[in-house]
């Protein structure tokens, strides 16, 4: 027989649980036999829940220690006197707002004076729910995080899923590299989740369950310790790294951060170059200009009309010199739907900088 889908409660308008508290799922049989066996089963848990009795809609408790902010599918099974056994339809709530959760991941640079080394990542099963759980062989854990621009609330989704070759006891793994990491002037939100996922082997379905974290906050000012003798690279005030024409009506912002390696007496010089998707430098688009920094950090301002030369997905690079000591680099994305005028292409440009310590020039 067609079985449908247990009802879960509560849920909220979204048919989403919100609560640990409480929860039953009920089997939609209502001709069930006298000698029928219901079988619950609700994630990946065992045993699962049986009821022996023939009572129809009777409503089967969820333990409060088998919910976990993220998602678990539910389903149950009747056996009839005779053996025969059917299946429901699966039910798959969105587990949210529970206050039952994984740790928030420890979150660490892999080196604090390399941002391009990445993140490390330390994930726990250790929680505030339930004692017990470990992580098993094919079990999904995945890193994810978000990186914001400081004061933005506009931030771009990273995500590294593994999968897990054995088991591990001690329900600790490490993700050694993670990029990108947040800039000094970034931040990121750090999370993670484990998926946990039984194939059936026969017609019942499969069984799964998401076991979602709390949420670690980590800012990029408070991770890199400065290179002695080297300068800052500057870096654009813009969202994601995106110069979008379309949506910056003037120049566009940017800034040299605080360096000791600047004063007011020091000749500095503002530089600006721009580079369509195939790494050319495009006509039009160079600039320099002369500055007094009595302070750093320096706010200043690229002309529009250099940055705007640039076709759509192409980079406007930006440097500075100090007393004929040039900075690293910072590049970002021009965007914009309407093309500049066509240009002469001066041929591709390798080898005039890196992203550590490369210069303009």
């Amino acid at each position: 027989m067609d079985l449908y889908a247990p009802t879960i409660s509560p849920l909220n308008t979204s048919k989403q649980l919100q609560t640990a508290s409480d929860v039953t799922s009920t089997p939609e049989v209502a001709d069930g036999g006298a000698s029928d066996t219901t079988v619950m089963y609700w994630g990946c848990w065992e045993p699962p829940a049986t009821n022996p009795q023939a009572t129809p809609f009777q409503a089967v408790r969820i333990q409060q220690d088998q919910i976990c902010n993220g998602e678990a599918w539910c389903w149950y099974s009747v056996t009839d006197k005779i053996g025969n056994t059917s299946y429901s339809d699966v039910a798959k709530p969105q587990i949210i707002n529970t206050g039952q959760y994984l740790d928030k991941p420890e979150v660490t640079p892999a080196n604090t004076e390399d941002r391009s080394a990445g993140m490390r990542v330390v994930t726990s099963l250790k929680n505030n729910f339930n004692t017990d759980l470990s992580l098993r062989d094919s079990d999904i854990v995945t890193a994810v995080w978000w990186i914001y621009d400081t004061g933005s609330t506009n931030g771009r989704r990273y995500a590294s899923p593994r999968t897990l070759a054995h088991p591990l006891t001690s329900g600790v793994f490490t993700f050694q590299s993670l990029t990108p990491a947040p800039a000094e002037s970034q931040y990121a939100i750090v999370s993670f989740e484990v998926e946990r996922l039984q194939h059936s082997s026969t017609t019942a379905p499969d069984r799964y369950q998401k076991f979602s974290s709390d949420v670690a906050r980590i800012d990029g000012s408070n991770w890199y310790t400065p290179t002695p003798g080297k300068l800052p690279a500057p870096r654009f005030d813009v969202t994601n790294n995106v110069i979008d024409l379309d949506r910056i009506s003037g120049d566009i912002s940017a800034s040299i951060p605080k360096t000791d390696l600047i004063t007011a007496a020091s000749q500095v010089t503002l530089i600006g170059l721009g580079f369509d998707q195939g790494g050319n430098l495009v006509p039009g688009s160079d600039w320099s200009q002369s500055a007094t920094v009595p302070f750093t950090p320096y706010p200043y301002n690229v002309p529009r009309a250099k940055v705007a030369v640039v076709p759509n997905g192409g980079d406007y690079v930006i440097s500075y010199s100090v007393d004929n000591v040039f900075s690293p680099t910072s590049a970002a994305e021009v965007q914009q739907t309407t093309p500049p005028s066509p240009t002469v292409k001066l041929g591709s440009l390798w080898g005039w900088g890196d992203a550590e310590y490369g210069t303009l020039g």
